[in-house]
């Protein structure tokens, strides 16, 4: 029996049809869909970094524009309880510089919790607490181990026995944004800012709604922005007589700290006497808001996500089941890919565990970076911090046990490495000596007031251009179909 054929035409017009349609679903495919894949990270062995001069406590690390990793702690003496020295050592992709002392206290005054970030012109942006308020001064990164190098220390809040305060630089609008609390009942999480390179800064605000009477205590405030400017703020609340944590909140800032939201509980609300504490909060490359914390009544991990700006959240999940454990707090960090890193110490059995998030999951299990077999006390590593760069090199410090030394540990993932950002070009100015290392506390400036408009800010969107490469081929094919189609009804 012979068989119908179809005409060549026909085949050469369903052909490009059926390429057609192909190459429209690949080009019309979400943007969000070209995302991260799974990611893996190879982590080195720790690397000791202060001396067995004193004890240590609450190091903070930054990356500089380029590439030098710093890092900033509070130390005291031999056995003392509290710190009354800053000190700094950089790596320089070789070494790491001797330890130096910064800045030291007056006679009865006592410096803790460093915090750090690079400004758009490469200097590093430093802030710390004191028994007598929050401390400033900056220096141009490349010379930060020189004590000449940085600007007179001075006191931008005046208040109490200040605790965790926080620097986050807006290198688009050149807005310095600062936030502490103090470990008094009924105080609220304080907000100034500086839009003049730190030459002046406001009056503090109110960003949480406390007032005196209440007995809860706010600290472990965290802050992070977005690619829009917007400011998020998270921090936990300590309730008598234990004073143990029993809520997280949440704020946002639309407008460059001129205005907040109400603040949002992100609590586990599911028993009164669990566990809601020393959360965390990263802005991912999508503009995703993630918030880790610590939760439960054995304290495991919590984890919410907003994807419209902080206006909702997910309901809370738990994670790393059978893993419980409270070191201070947790570290985490997003690369511009995706990825969200975590890293906290957890038992049982006890470890430094690691885990990325990735197109909307956790990886589970964590993985075991450091664990008793390689060192028991560092296993129980306090107080981690972490900052990614170059897309693919995480760098993270931590304390040993609670009071020292510091270490750095670093790991590599399997993302591609990315280029440092261009240097910028040093503007010369005058820079202010500073002979003793022995500072003097000084009156805080009077605010400057000036209008700010908030901008947003024109980034391309990098998903496109790996579609459009993928889609050239594509076009070509369905070019010489048409050619072909048409060739066939001519002849």
């Amino acid at each position: 029996m012979s068989r119908s054929r179809l005409p060549a035409r026909s085949i050469g017009g369903w052909l490009a049809v059926g390429v057609i349609l192909a190459a429209t679903a690949i080009l019309t495919r979400p943007l969000t869909s070209v995302r991260a894949q799974a990611n893996t990270v190879k982590w080195d062995q720790p690397v000791k970094i202060s001396n067995d001069t004193g004890q240590t406590f609450y190091p903070t690390i930054v990356v500089d524009l380029d590439g030098n990793v710093h890092i900033f702690w509070a130390q005291g003496g031999i056995g003392a309880s509290y710190a009354d020295s800053i000190y700094h050592s950089m790596y320089d992709g070789q070494s790491w510089s001797e330890p130096r002392d910064l800045f030291i206290a007056q006679e009865g005054e006592s410096f803790n919790f460093p915090s750090a970030a690079i400004s758009a012109d490469g200097n590093i942006q430093l802030v710390w607490a004191s028994s007598g308020g929050t401390y400033y001064a900056s220096a141009p990164a490349v010379q930060a181990g020189n004590v000449r190098a940085w600007s007179p220390a001075q006191i931008i809040a005046p208040a109490g026995v200040v605790s965790q305060p926080r620097i986050v630089v807006d290198p688009v609008n050149n807005v310095f944004h600062v936030l502490f609390t103090q470990r008094i009942p009924g105080t609220n999480v304080s907000y100034l800012k500086s839009t003049d390179g730190g030459q002046s800064w406001s009056d503090p605000i109110a960003v949480s709604q406390l007032v005196p009477g209440d007995p809860q205590i706010p600290e472990a405030v965290r802050a992070a922005l977005d690619s829009k400017g917007r400011l998020h703020v998270v921090w936990s609340e300590n309730y008598p007589p234990l004073f143990v944590s029993r809520h997280v909140y949440y704020v946002r800032s639309d407008d460059l700290g001129e205005t907040w939201s109400t603040p949002t509980d992100l609590s586990d609300l599911t028993r009164d006497d669990d566990w809601d504490a020393a959360i965390h909060v990263v802005v991912d490359n999508e503009d995703n808001v993630d918030v880790v914390w610590t939760c439960g009544v054995n304290p495991g991990r919590c984890y919410r996500r907003s994807g419209d700006h902080g206006n909702s959240w997910s309901s809370a999940q738990h994670l790393f089941e059978g893993l419980v454990g409270i070191s201070g707090w947790d570290s985490m960090a997003a690369d511009k890919t995706g990825n969200v890193f975590w890293l906290g110490a957890l038992r049982y059995p006890q470890a430094q565990y690691s885990s990325i998030l990735n197109n909307n999951r956790w990886q589970e299990p964590p993985q075991a970076v450091i664990t008793e077999q390689d060192s028991e006390t560092l296993a129980n590593g306090h107080f981690p911090q972490m900052v990614i760069n170059r897309g693919n090199q995480i760098h993270i410090a931590f304390v040993e046990l609670d009071h020292g030394p510091i270490w750095y540990l670093h790991g590599t993932t399997s993302e591609a490495a990315q280029p440092l950002p261009p240097t910028p070009t040093p503007v010369p100015t005058a820079t202010p000596i500073r002979q003793p290392t022995e500072i003097r506390p000084t009156t805080t400036p009077e605010p400057t007031k000036r209008p700010l408009v908030s901008k947003d800010l024109v980034n391309p969107d990098p998903g496109l251009r790996p579609i459009l490469w993928a889609a050239g081929p594509v076009i070509l094919i369905v070019l010489g179909a048409i050619g072909w189609t048409l060739w066939r009804n001519r002849h």
